[in-house]
């Protein structure tokens, strides 16, 4: 009975408001020390360092603005760092850890951000994607496309991503991949195949070409970015959720591309764009160099079989821990299809054409007659066969598709 009077100093809603003071007083103390000593005014912008702001409000400008024109390079004090609600607050909370981290980020990776915007300023389709998608670019300060890359591999690779994708597309291409995505084919049944910004993570590549049904269904995506100038990673194999009928659409969208799996379907339109790249390799990322393939996480995080699907077809383990996938394809003549099944791979190989007439459509050097409608909508442009040159072969089923 003597301690009945002690109690409430001991209740649970007493232990919570003391709880909350301390991790209040903590988020204050965070967001007062953080900016002044862990951003630099030449990178970050010269509102992030100033004495007394607090993190909210000097991270009040979202970067929502429209994407400068192409056409125009931006002065070289007219890019800075994206602050953490333009990179972050479309996906996550914004908790006081998170910004703790970020503002981390910010300092371990300050050398290679300066480059990048350096960068930036030389190539005014990168600023327009600095610009218009500044979430492209956070996985500069963590992970990207392997887990073993450091700062500097990173900044080589997103560099290289850029780089590449700008020198291979024609202007007017170039300004619809900033918002939309480049049709490239549509299957019988509507759905369609498009290269485009990735839809998935950015961590698994900047860029990817994936499958959308004709409701908006994302089906299939293969996430891809480059390593170097002319070396292709793929660090994404993206599926359907088995929640909605996710077989039923794959076996659907097989049917629709005559027999062609979604995932072999999309390696196929990769292939022809590194053909067409003139991409000297192609790998395939193994599962435990995965940005999620952390091993204590990768049960539950990686869900697709990585490495299956790499044997499937026809890749090749590789000294750097990956995996070696051929660009060229396998060529199989009609004359050795079954002749129940002829009619189908006739289909299909006219498909094929249709794919790489749009792809070839969409470099700057595409014919000057057919410009303004390639650039319009790359779908419209498919030369008929009798157009085709003579020396470009057909490409034809792989190992693994002979088995559909």
């Amino acid at each position: 009975m003597q301690f009945t009077c002690m109690t409430p100093w001991f209740h649970r809603t007493s232990l919570d408001g003391l709880a909350n003071r301390t991790t209040a007083n903590w988020r204050k103390a965070m967001r007062t020390l953080l900016p002044p000593f862990f951003v630099s005014p030449e990178i970050d912008g010269p509102s992030a360092r100033t004495t007394g702001r607090t993190c909210n409000e000097w991270d009040e400008v979202v970067a929502d603005r429209p994407a400068p024109p192409l056409s125009s390079c931006p002065t070289a004090g007219s890019l800075h760092w994206p602050n953490i609600n333009a990179m972050l607050q479309a996906d996550f909370t914004l908790t006081w850890s998170r910004r703790a981290k970020y503002q981390m980020r910010l300092w371990r990776t300050r050398r290679v951000r300066r480059r990048l915007l350096d960068a930036c300023v030389r190539m005014p389709f990168a600023a327009a994607l600095l610009s218009t998608r500044p979430r492209a670019f956070h996985p500069l300060m963590n992970h990207l496309l392997d887990r073993r890359l450091g700062a500097e591999a990173r900044l080589s690779a997103t560099l290289a991503s850029v780089r590449r994708v700008n020198d291979s597309l024609s202007t007017a291409n170039l300004n619809e991949l900033l918002t939309h995505e480049l049709t490239l084919l549509t299957l019988s049944d509507g759905t369609r195949l498009s290269f485009s910004l990735s839809g998935v993570s950015f961590h698994e590549g900047l860029w990817q070409v994936g499958l959308t049904t004709l409701s908006g269904t994302r089906l299939y995506s293969l996430g891809f970015g480059f390593t170097d100038s002319d070396i292709i990673l793929i660090a994404n194999v993206q599926g359907p959720s088995l929640g909605q009928d996710g077989l039923a659409l794959i076996r659907d969208a097989t049917h629709a591309a005559h027999g062609m799996r979604p995932a072999h379907l999309l390696l196929h339109a990769l292939r022809l764009l590194a053909t067409h790249w003139n991409l000297n390799a192609l790998f395939g990322v193994d599962p435990k160099h995965h940005v999620k393939g952390r091993w204590n996480l990768r049960r539950s995080r990686l869900r697709f079989d990585y490495r299956a699907f790499w044997i499937d077809i026809g890749a090749k383990p590789h000294p750097s821990g990956n995996w070696h996938i051929p660009i060229a394809v396998e060529t199989r003549a009609l004359e050795a299809v079954p002749a129940k099944r002829r009619a189908m791979y006739r289909r299909r190989y006219d498909m094929l054409a249709q794919l790489e007439d749009a792809i070839v459509s969409l470099q700057p050097h595409a014919d000057p007659s057919a410009s303004a409608a390639v650039q319009a909508t790359p779908t419209r442009v498919s030369t008929t066969r009798a157009e085709r040159p003579q020396s470009a072969a057909l490409p034809h089923a792989s190992h693994a598709e002979r088995h559909l």
